[in-house]
Formats: C-alpha cells, sequence, structure tokens
C-alpha cells in the first residue's frame, strides 16, 4: 500500500516528459517532419580555379516541389569570408509543372589579407550555409545544409619571381646627403640675427618703460581745473548748445560740486535752475559762476 504513491509519482513524471517531448517534436523546424526528397540543393564556383583579386560567381540551385513548397519562401543563407560581394545578389525564380526552380548568384571578390596563397597555388572553401524553405501547410521554416565545392586560388607572383626582382635601392649606394650653405654657418647666421632682435626688443622697450630721474618732463604746466570749474565749463557749452537735456545734467554735476565745496545755498540754487519749468539762461550760469568763484577767494 505504501508503494503505491511512488508509482504514482512514476507515472506522472513518465507522463510530464511525454508531453514535453510531444510539444518540442511541435515546434521544431519541419527538416525532423519532412522528407528530403521534396527538394535538392547544388552548388557552383566559376570559375573553379582564379588568379588573386580575380572576381567570381557563387551559384546556388534549388530543384524543388512546387506542389509542397512554397516558391517564394526559398532562399540561401551563407557566408562567404574572406570574400565580399562585388555587387548585387541576383534571384530567379520559376515553376513548370509542378516542380520550382530557385536560382541565386552571387558575384564575389577578395583583395583584403587572406585571399592570397601562401605557394603558387591554394585550395579555398566557404564555411557550410543553410538553404530555408517552407512547406505550403505549415507557418514553420525548413532547414537543408548548403555545401559548398573547395576551388583553386592561385597567386599571380611566384616565389622565383620574388627572387629574381632587382631592387632599385639599398642602404649601402645611397648618396653622401648636401646642402646648399654650410649648416655650421646658417646656425651662427641665426644665432646672431636672434640676438640682434632681442637687443633691439630690449632698447626699444627701454625707451617706453624707462625714463632717467635727471630728466625733465616736456609735458606743460599750468593751472590745473577743478572738478567745479570743470561743471561749470560744461554748463557753458550747454547753454550755447541749447541742449536743454545736456544743460539740466550739467547744472545737476555743479549743484554736486558746490555741495563739495560746501556751498549749500548755492547748491540749492543750481539744482533749482537745474530743473526749472522755464530753463535756465546762459546769464543765469554765469551769475551763477561769479558768485561761486567771488566765495572761492
Amino acid at each position: 500500500m505504501r508503494r503505491l504513491p511512488r508509482l504514482l509519482q512514476l507515472g506522472l513524471a513518465g507522463l510530464v516528459g511525454l508531453v514535453v517531448g510531444l510539444v518540442w517534436l511541435a515546434g521544431s523546424p519541419d527538416e525532423t517532419l519532412r522528407p528530403t526528397d521534396a527538394i535538392e540543393v547544388q552548388t557552383d564556383i566559376t570559375p573553379d580555379a582564379h588568379v588573386f583579386g580575380e572576381p567570381v560567381v557563387a551559384t546556388v540551385e534549388a530543384l524543388f516541389d512546387a506542389t509542397q513548397i512554397e516558391p517564394s519562401s526559398v532562399r540561401v543563407v551563407t557566408e562567404f569570408a574572406p570574400y565580399e560581394l562585388a555587387g548585387e545578389r541576383t534571384v530567379e525564380r520559376r515553376v513548370s509543372g509542378g516542380i520550382g526552380v530557385a536560382t541565386f548568384h552571387f558575384p564575389l571578390h577578395c583583395l583584403e589579407e587572406g585571399c592570397d596563397t601562401s605557394g603558387s597555388r591554394g585550395v579555398a572553401e566557404f564555411e557550410t550555409g543553410r538553404v530555408v524553405y517552407r512547406f505550403r501547410d505549415s507557418p514553420n521554416d525548413a532547414f537543408g545544409a548548403l555545401d559548398w565545392p573547395a576551388f583553386e586560388v592561385a597567386s599571380r607572383v611566384s616565389a622565383d619571381d620574388v627572387e629574381n626582382i632587382r631592387w632599385r635601392a639599398a642602404e649601402t649606394s645611397l648618396p653622401d646627403a648636401s646642402y646648399r650653405a654650410s649648416p655650421a654657418r646658417l646656425a651662427a647666421l641665426l644665432l646672431a640675427l636672434a640676438a640682434a632682435l632681442t637687443g633691439g626688443a630690449i632698447l626699444l622697450a627701454r625707451s617706453w618703460w624707462w625714463q632717467p630721474s635727471g630728466e625733465v618732463s616736456l609735458a606743460p604746466v599750468g593751472p590745473t581745473e577743478t572738478p567745479l570749474e570743470r561743471a561749470f565749463a560744461l554748463a557753458r557749452e550747454a547753454s550755447l548748445n541749447g541742449d536743454v537735456p545736456r544743460r539740466r545734467r550739467a547744472l545737476e554735476r555743479v549743484a554736486r560740486e558746490l555741495g563739495a565745496v560746501n556751498r549749500p545755498e548755492l547748491e540749492v540754487e543750481a539744482r533749482a535752475l537745474a530743473w526749472s519749468q522755464h530753463g535756465s539762461t546762459e546769464a543765469d550760469v554765469e551769475s551763477l559762476a561769479r558768485r561761486a568763484e567771488d566765495g572761492a577767494r
């Protein structure tokens, strides 16, 4: 009685394994479920012997039962490394009497390292590819192996050709170097020129920035204009030009300068003239300037 659960577990495990196997078979590619005689594939390399750098054409011809296989689904998946496509791939499909033929042409060439041969001739072969197709009554793709024939690649230069080459240069036959001018003399001349330019720059800087203490400045000496005098000069100039906004700003500056020299009564008068509704005249400015000068004496 105790063995019954154990046997039940084994039975359930076997049932689960059977279900998993059926699901795997149902989802696997059709190549495991269909006969291989539904399609036949032939490959070819033209020419089967060529020299390095010469273009070749790889051809795949698939002959298949069009009643079982969808003609538009037949395609080729393969690699040609180190060869590369030298143009557009072409595909020809035709169906006649239930027999379909799909022909693929791949123009190839190889100009990179790895395509040449170590000797005068060598054998090359592409890796195995796949032909992919789909049966009419199945949504899944089926696969078939695509084997390429071997082909020969011949070198354009043989080992004897390399040995017989007459090289045009040799380390022992190089002529001695020649110069238009002696390198030592040219170096001395350049050093002298550099020293002359440096000395000229020092003298020019000395004349600009350094002045001996005994020299007398040639700048004219005269009375220095005070800020208040400068402000009155600007006010007079603005009054003569009739520029009212400029005159107001000049009189405002006069007022500030009068305040700076402690003339508050004239400061108030200057500010009143600056912002007077009727404006100030040249006579008003002159009168204010005389009183400011009299007070400064």
